[in-house]
């Protein structure tokens, strides 16, 4: 990586089950889906307000990728994957398992390899949910559940 080769040290915040390979974070679905809709307009029913959303072109895709996201960071945990069901049926295209190029997340081989370079890393959660939004059982099992991960594949993570 560029930054090493001047000195500039480098951590990656990882989600641990992105390198797991055993989910996508919900920002990166919202995106999938808003980018690649054949509509040119999508409506998201929410609970004070219905959302007409113009995706005819980049940047318009962009400000609904924005506003849902920050929605959505805002929204009760329980609500998220409904919100998300709702844009899946409104664009009318399905999430793949697994996330596709360019969404795909680096693994423990390539996190290693970047390790022995210099690279850092600590933990961000497992799951990538929002960690305000979660009771506090949930949180402990976020943090602890990552940075045991982090311990096992890593050999000095943050």
């Amino acid at each position: 990586p560029i930054f090493l080769e001047f000195g500039c040290p480098i951590t990656f915040f990882v989600i641990t089950d992105l390198l797991d390979q055993i989910l996508w974070p919900w920002d990166a679905k919202v995106s999938w889906l808003i980018n690649n809709s054949k509509n040119k307009y999508i409506d998201i029913e929410l609970p004070d307000e219905v959302l007409n959303l113009d995706i005819t072109d980049a940047k318009n895709k962009c400000d609904a990728r924005t506003l849902l996201k920050d929605y959505l960071k805002e929204t009760e945990f329980e609500n998220i994957n409904e919100t998300i069901t709702q844009i899946v049926e409104t664009t009318g295209i399905e999430i793949p398992d697994t996330p596709p190029h360019p969404y795909e997340a680096m693994n423990w081989d390539i996190a290693r390899n970047l390790e022995n370079s210099g690279v850092t890393f600590a933990p961000h959660s497992k799951s990538h949910n929002i960690l305000s939004k979660l009771d506090n059982k949930l949180v402990r099992i976020e943090i602890e559940g990552s940075w045991q991960r982090l311990n096992e594949e890593l050999s000095s993570p943050l």
